[in-house]
């Protein structure tokens, strides 16, 4: 497809297109358990140690996000962190508010770890029905979700940071 940036679901695959492709930017399509990043950066080859610089760990939770934090202070490794957004599938994520907040908060707080981005996944939306406008609804919510989360993360870090972050929404 000629493009340098993946996804990737999980530790074979991300340490196979590391290799592959060493230039490439991952976004993990699910969060990983810590203990499959820590092997990631444990079995990476040592020439290859900037390639774990350009992945983003998808963070669902502030319990995944505190994990990910102290596997960065224990390697001594700056992580690259996208927190997944619930947009309407009720399958995990952050929604605007407290917990957005304070998980916003503790990257910022955090030297090691990088706020890269957020990710949103809509499949449900193709399925619904367009008669009452609930296919529209429940579109216009999801982007609702999306936006004000993005506001949030525009009050917390600075627009170089917001120009650069990854903004990922049906699950590519």
């Amino acid at each position: 497809s000629g493009t340098d940036r993946l996804m990737t679901f999980n530790l074979p695959m991300l340490s196979e297109l590391s290799r592959m492709m060493p230039q490439a930017s991952q976004l993990l399509g699910k969060p990983l358990p810590v203990q499959a990043a820590k092997t990631y950066f444990e079995t990476l080859p040592a020439e290859l140690s900037p390639v774990a610089s350009e992945v983003q760990w998808l963070i669902d939770t502030p319990e995944r996000l505190r994990q990910y934090a102290e596997l960065a202070q224990m390697m001594n490794r700056p992580t690259r962190v996208t927190l997944e957004l619930d947009v309407g599938l009720h399958r995990g994520g952050f929604e605007p508010g407290a917990d957005l907040q304070a998980t916003i908060d503790e990257i910022a707080a955090n030297p090691l770890t990088e706020f890269a981005g957020f990710m949103g996944y809509e499949p449900h939306i193709p399925a619904l029905p367009t008669t009452l406008g609930w296919r529209d609804r429940a579109l216009n919510g999801a982007w609702k979700i999306y936006r004000d989360a993005l506001d949030q993360a525009a009050n917390t870090f600075d627009a170089d940071t917001m120009g650069r972050i990854t903004r990922n929404a049906a699950g590519s």
